[in-house]
């Protein structure tokens, strides 16, 4: 809050919140109260700006995607690399990692979650 001095026939004008409060005659504590109502309204604003700030840096909820993808799956989608002898010989590994060379449009996003989500297994998408 602020007051701006020199206004005509002594009054002062008081930004509130943004908006513009003219006053003349007023006392100490009606002036206080239009500080105190200033210093609310600045927090409420700041609560909200964070509540957006978060909200911009949150994570996106991975598993609108994942049930997307699952409804779209069809029958054997990348069985031939399933079923593949690297695959087997990647399964049968005690550190299991491997490299998919991504191309949009190439695989389904499912056959990466759900054919590698293992518990021993890292997974790396090179793009």
């Amino acid at each position: 809050m602020f007051t701006t001095a020199g206004t005509s026939h002594g009054a002062h004008v008081v930004n509130v919140g943004r908006d513009n409060i003219t006053y003349s005659g007023i006392d100490d504590q009606a002036l206080a109260n239009i500080a105190s109502i200033d210093e609310r309204l600045k927090v409420v604003h700041d609560k909200e700006f964070g509540r957006e700030v978060h909200g911009w840096l949150s994570a996106p909820d991975a598993s609108v995607n994942f049930n997307a993808a699952r409804r779209k799956h069809q029958p054997n989608t990348g069985s031939w690399f399933i079923n593949g002898t690297q695959f087997a010989q990647w399964k049968n590994k005690s550190e299991k990692k491997i490299v998919l060379v991504w191309c949009p449009g190439m695989w389904q996003d499912d056959l990466a979650i759900r054919d590698f989500c293992h518990p021993t297994s890292t997974i790396y998408r090179k793009k």
